[in-house]
């Protein structure tokens, strides 16, 4: 078993994978939630750091923190820091 994690670009197809996990998820337990998204195009490009891990080249959790946010706060959802987001 290989476990590592990698600085990916927000808009890679793995990001959006686990991106499109959360959401669902977070549509799913807060119907109707207004959640603040983060935005692949560009994340990256201004600074934000996208981070993957990978388990046998499986991705299966992602992070991400933005300079422009402040100190990574624990938000799920926001685009300040994206907390565990399992893919399925």
């Amino acid at each position: 078993m290989s476990r590592v994690i990698r600085e990916v670009d927000a808009s890679s197809a793995d990001a959006l994978l686990l991106n499109r996990a959360l959401d669902d998820d977070l549509d799913a337990r807060y119907d109707g939630a207004v959640i603040c998204n983060l935005y692949p195009e560009t994340f990256s490009a201004a600074g934000g750091i996208f981070l993957i891990a990978y388990d046998d080249n499986r991705p299966v959790r992602s992070a991400a923190a933005s300079p422009h946010s402040g100190p990574a706060s624990t938000s799920a959802g926001c685009s300040c820091w994206r907390r565990s987001a399992a893919a399925r």
